[in-house]
């Protein structure tokens, strides 16, 4: 199981050419977690249980999913549950998409036996992100 601060975007505006262009606040205490579990299959599939944050946030991590069963060159099924502390009413299916990611990267190496430093396995979501298409401003 991953916990997780809660990111929350307070203002922003896409900017070409710039990396990072929004001002994000970070709750204090890990307030979300996501368990995953990944393991071989004949096919890539995913289930997601725990909080519903909308068919957008679905398909993007099925999307990222695939992605990376694809460069692994290996069927791979993920089985994610989300979790939030009463503090949540409604949360950003944004922040929580790039947690969830991250999770993922984090559970395939644990899997196969690496090790990765923090900004590597950023750096392997973010590439892994960008190649299944998902931008954060199409999850909401």
């Amino acid at each position: 199981m991953y916990e997780f601060p809660l990111a929350l975007v307070f203002a922003g505006v896409p900017i070409p050419g710039k990396i990072n262009p929004y001002i994000v606040l970070i709750t204090p205490n890990p307030v979300f977690s996501i368990d995953v579990e990944v393991e071989e299959s004949e096919t890539t599939s995913t289930t997601i249980d725990g909080v519903r944050l909308g068919w957008r946030y679905d398909i993007a991590v099925k999307s990222f999913v695939n992605t990376l069963a694809a460069r692994l060159e290996q069927p791979i099924k993920a089985s994610i549950v989300i979790r939030t502390s009463d503090v949540i009413t409604y949360p950003p299916a944004a922040s929580i998409y790039a947690a969830t990611t991250l999770a993922i990267v984090k559970s395939v190496v644990e899997a196969v036996g690496y090790e990765l430093d923090s900004h590597e396995m950023l750096d392997s979501a973010s590439s892994i992100d960008d190649e299944a298409g998902v931008g954060l401003d199409y999850i909401d």
